[in-house]
């Protein structure tokens, strides 16, 4: 391995996962595996033969290297795992509550099915960070298009108006929206889930462009453009 300059024993977990490292390491995990299948040495599994394919195995390696990043990164040893345990939950219980607000909302304004799906997954809202001082901020989401956050941030404000009309004035503060709260974002968030199969305009251009060909195949986007509504 060495002679070959290579100085890792397995993926490089710090890269991305289409590194020119990681998709060559793929590449030669793939050939052992279908040499290994092709002469009978593995259990045989279910799989529909259109299914067996090497653009599907790859993808399939490509995302479980994604996903093993991110245990590897939560599993790293560190003192205060209690305090960011409390803190990944708190984040986890905001952008819930801002997703549910906006799927309620997009509900309530009769929008297009797509964009309704799309906020139903958490991966399409942005975290939110709190400072030492109690301020919070969104943290910024790479892979979306300004087309797509400009919506959100349009979203936020009709569930604002919204709520006013069902709740009234009491419920609708700063200090119980995070529709209200949330300041312009400053961070990203070291860990970024990327949806998939969403419409290629929901995607922004330069994070498309800096996907390899194996995550492009993963990201499978529909080519058909969505008109975004006006809200």
């Amino acid at each position: 391995m060495a002679h070959a300059n290579v100085h890792y024993i397995s993926f490089a977990w710090g890269e991305d996962p289409d590194s020119p490292y990681n998709a060559w390491f793929a590449g030669t995990v793939w050939k052992h595996w279908t040499f290994a299948k092709n002469n009978g040495l593995l259990h045989k599994y279910a799989i529909s033969p259109t299914d067996d394919t090497a653009d599907n195995g790859r993808m399939i390696l490509y995302r479980w290297i994604h996903g093993r990043q991110a245990e590897v990164k939560q599993s790293a040893r560190n003192l205060n795992w209690r305090q960011l345990k409390s803190a990944r939950e708190k984040r986890s219980k905001r952008k819930k509550q801002l997703s549910d607000h906006r799927v309620d909302t997009c509900v309530a304004l009769s929008l297009p099915a797509t964009i309704t799906r799309a906020f139903m997954n958490p991966a399409c809202t942005s975290d939110t960070e709190e400072d030492n001082e109690g301020n919070l901020y969104r943290m910024h989401v790479p892979w979306r298009s300004p087309e797509l956050t400009q919506l959100a941030h349009k979203l936020d404000e009709a569930t604002v108006e919204r709520l006013h009309k069902e709740k009234g004035s009491r419920y609708v503060q700063r200090t119980k929206l995070l529709e209200l709260r949330r300041r312009d974002p400053i961070n990203i968030p070291q860990v970024v889930t990327v949806p998939i199969s969403f419409p290629h305009n929901f995607y922004a251009r330069i994070f498309l462009q800096s996907r390899g060909q194996v995550a492009q195949q993963v990201l499978n986007t529909q080519v058909e453009p969505f008109e975004f509504p006006a809200i």
